[in-house]
């Protein structure tokens, strides 16, 4: 049985609706096949911090992937913590 990889076009992305002012600002999402090599899928420098909207960002490098790493370098805040309330590849 061939297993077959599809590459992520794209992520529909939704804010906490309980707590505001740290969310994500700038985000890069990467792939890897083997959790060792990433490529990089898109990156976000100011996303929206609109927590009433669902936001949906098209990669800019689709590539497939077994593995998905978001890496958080700012948030709209000023403490050292952030969250998502939910976040869909498709």
């Amino acid at each position: 049985m061939e297993l077959i990889i599809t590459c992520i076009k794209g992520f529909l992305i939704w804010h906490r609706q309980d707590d505001h002012g740290m969310e994500p600002k700038h985000v890069v999402f990467s792939v890897s096949q083997d959790n060792e090599e990433w490529i990089e899928v898109l990156e976000v420098t100011e996303m929206s911090n609109d927590f009433t909207k669902e936001l949906d960002y098209k990669t800019t490098n689709p590539a497939p992937g077994r593995y998905l790493k978001i890496e958080i370098k700012s948030t709209w805040g000023t403490n050292p913590w952030t969250y998502f309330g939910e976040i869909t590849p498709y």
